[in-house]
């Protein structure tokens, strides 16, 4: 199975080694771009779009079903796509323009790391009522719409690494059995054949 990235290019076995950390632009001013319109009862994004507001615990079941799990990659991969259509020239470029759409939405804040060709995305302020599962699901769906390419993840540590589908069905089916436990060890499994393929 292929892993997911260019294994031409130089890496460490330990991604300690070799952290890049791709930090996201300093959030904009937000105020005003919610705006209440209380005689309506309609409240519009940047005076264009029409939003609702809901407490964070009816995101719950979407994160108990396939179907809700469906509908959070395919928010996410809404997200994704917009942001490259504002002209990103890389992934990260595209993570930092949707920092501000994801703080206004209160989903929180992403960002990225890099160890050689190796892509990790971080999630800090998720909603609590999002499981892992369903973090996972929406992270695919933004890094998905961002790249255009079918990618997935595995969740490892507090990292989501985004790998080719194939790879992160293989290393969740040896991690429900136990055989992972730290990052590393995800790394070296990655690592350890010269011909890009895990056994």
């Amino acid at each position: 199975m292929r892993i997911g990235f260019d294994r031409r290019k130089a890496r460490a076995l330990h991604p300690r080694d070799s952290l890049v950390e791709l930090m996201m632009a300093p959030t904009p001013d937000l105020s005003g771009t919610l705006k209440f319109e209380l005689s309506s009862g309609t409240i519009t994004l940047d005076a264009e779009q029409r939003v609702l507001l809901f407490p964070a615990e009816l995101l719950a079941p979407l994160s108990a079903t396939e179907a809700g799990l469906a509908s959070l990659r395919s928010f996410g991969v809404s997200l994704g796509a917009a942001a490259r259509s504002m002209g990103a020239a890389s992934p990260e470029e595209a993570v930092t323009s949707l920092s501000a759409q994801l703080a206004r939405a209160g989903f929180g804040r992403i960002g990225l790391e890099r160890w050689g060709a190796l892509l990790a995305v971080r999630f800090a302020g998720a909603p609590d009522t999002l499981t892992q599962e369903a973090q996972v699901a929406f992270l695919e769906g933004l890094m998905n719409g961002i790249s255009e390419r079918e990618s997935a993840l595995y969740y490892v540590e507090d990292r989501f690494l985004v790998l080719d589908p194939s790879v992160a069905a293989a290393l969740r089916e040896r991690g429900a059995r136990g055989e992972f436990q730290r990052l590393s060890e995800v790394i070296a499994a990655l690592v350890q054949r010269k011909d890009g393929r895990i056994s």
